[in-house]
């Protein structure tokens, strides 16, 4: 399977998690971060939005981003 469909695959999935946790009082998002193409969990109070947790957090991911950054800055310099 080519990563395109794969990819579709995935955001059809998380829609469904997402309409199904709707009927709840505490809500579950699921999404995929656009920069490092990882899976976003995220629960948040049905009514108000109100963000309770996200795994992996904000902060979780931009650390990733920049080790990214990082060693391909490093391999770049050995090459």
């Amino acid at each position: 399977m080519d990563a395109a469909k794969e990819a579709e695959r995935v955001v059809k999935a998380t829609e469904l998690l997402n309409e199904f946790m709707e009927r709840s009082s505490i809500a579950i998002h699921f999404s995929i971060d656009r920069d490092s193409e990882k899976l976003v969990v995220k629960v948040v109070k049905a009514q108000s939005g109100e963000l309770i947790r996200q795994i992996p957090s904000e902060v979780a991911l931009k650390l990733s981003q920049a080790l990214d950054t990082l060693n391909g800055l490093i391999i770049q310099d050995k090459v």
